[in-house]
């Protein structure tokens, strides 16, 4: 018995009882079922034929991912034998091709049998998750005014990354930053201390925590000129708050305790801002300011 007909038997052992039905596109119908749906979510097409061995043991192998995937994949077959003109649009030139379609075009290809688990890591940047559609809603809620809505859907969102052990850092900093901004410092600071030591060197969480400590500074600073600049940075407005500071530092006769005060503020800042190129220019004046 070759490979191959191992494989296939493999999978037909497999094979659900109620295995899933695969949609089939055809000339007529392609631009729909796949062009057009992809447009809301990932389309997989399987370019396959009745001859072809490994074809057959790929089978079961998409027809599990589309039930486990439903929703979010669709997985459609073209019939290369009788769908010749698809197979020539697309340039097939072995069997089984994988393509995987987003917003319209071709974004992945595959040749030959694909298992379960490399299939699932090939698709995965272009599927939306549960978390990602809670994210989606959390910010508008946000842009609407909505902020305890909001911020419970940013919160969710992130509790299911957590759960499912997904490194997405974005989601916890997005969290803390919303509370932060709606003035929840506290509860932004236990946000960010979840943040495993792995998850604590992302550049996001750490612009985060330096963000944060720009909030704290603010309402704790009793330079006027500190307090502005450090007001204008939490509102993201960065070159206005160095360049206040900065100014500042040039002053002649500048007390060390205010020196030293502004110094603070705008290592903080520049710690924060996420133009790294424009931050780096401003660290550059600061340390000629300095020495």
């Amino acid at each position: 018995m070759s490979d191959v007909d191992v494989q296939i038997q493999q999978a037909k052992e497999q094979e659900p009882a109620q295995a899933t039905t695969l949609l089939e596109a055809t000339i007529d119908t392609f631009d729909d079922v796949v062009i057009a749906a992809s447009k809301q979510r990932p389309v997989m097409v399987d370019f396959w034929a009745s001859w072809c061995a490994p074809c057959q043991a790929q089978l079961p192998i998409l027809q599990t991912l589309a039930k486990q995937m439903q929703g979010q994949l669709d997985v459609v077959k073209v019939n290369t034998e009788e769908q010749l003109a698809l197979a020539e649009r697309f340039q097939v030139r072995s069997l089984p091709t994988l393509m995987l379609f987003y917003r319209g075009e071709v974004v992945q290809q595959l040749q030959g049998l694909q298992g379960e688990s490399a299939l699932r890591q090939w698709v995965e940047p272009y599927v939306v998750h549960e978390y990602d559609q809670l994210l989606q809603r959390g910010e508008q809620c946000l842009s609407e005014g909505r902020v305890d809505e909001g911020i419970e859907l940013l919160r969710q969102a992130w509790q299911q990354v957590r759960e499912q052990q997904i490194s997405r850092p974005e989601f916890l900093a997005r969290l803390a930053t919303a509370l932060m901004e709606n003035n929840r410092l506290a509860e932004a600071r236990q946000a960010l201390e979840q943040a495993d030591l792995l998850l604590q060197r992302a550049p996001e969480i750490v612009q985060a925590k330096s963000r944060l400590a720009l909030f704290q500074s603010e309402h704790q600073s009793d330079g006027d000129v500190v307090n502005q600049a450090l007001a204008s940075a939490a509102e993201q407005n960065f070159e206005a708050a160095l360049e206040q500071l900065l100014a500042r530092l040039a002053e002649p006769n500048l007390a060390a305790t205010d020196k030293d005060q502004a110094r603070k503020a705008a290592v903080d800042i520049l710690n924060t801002m996420p133009d790294r190129e424009q931050a780096n220019a401003y660290r550059r004046r600061l340390f000629s300011l300095l020495h």
